[in-house]
């Protein structure tokens, strides 16, 4: 009798810890989703509003009291671009069917090699407020842009 409640007990006790390192796994891994986005130095940032809104930069996004600052940088903090081999074959939508946004840059280009570190996401018009997670290829390569949702 003390055998089975020893080893029943055993077996709760297996049980509890598989289930508690299961919960630690899957919370690191949100967590850890969180740390892996792409943060934007302010510099970069101002960067980039001068690219794409070059003397209007300060008038339109830098120094204005409108909210156009707050909102790209809270779009960039849920921006990412990840290499991603095995996802070739994958129906995401290209880059290039994503129109420029050269309103006020007529000469805005679009990227032709992929630099993460100065690939500028204001450059396109991306839909910055979705609920849905969004996918983009970079042309034919194993780059994916990544956009999270709004919460």
């Amino acid at each position: 009798m003390k055998i089975k409640t020893t080893l029943a007990l055993l077996i709760l006790v297996s049980i509890s810890l598989l289930s508690f390192s299961v919960k630690t796994q899957n919370n690191y891994s949100e967590e850890m989703k969180y740390d892996c986005l792409r943060t934007y130095s302010n510099q970069q940032i101002e960067k980039f509003v001068r690219e794409v809104f070059v003397e209007h930069a300060d008038e339109l996004v830098l120094n204005s009291k409108s909210s156009r600052l707050k909102l790209f940088k809270e779009f960039l903090s849920r921006f990412e671009i990840e290499y991603h081999p095995e996802f070739r074959g994958k129906g995401f939508k290209k880059l290039a069917e994503v129109d420029l946004n050269n309103k006020y840059n007529k000469n805005l280009k679009r990227d032709l090699v992929m630099d993460v570190e100065t690939f500028n996401p204001l450059k396109y018009h991306f839909q910055m407020f979705s609920k849905k997670r969004q996918f983009f290829r970079f042309k034919e390569t194993d780059y994916i842009i990544i956009i999270d949702p709004i919460q």
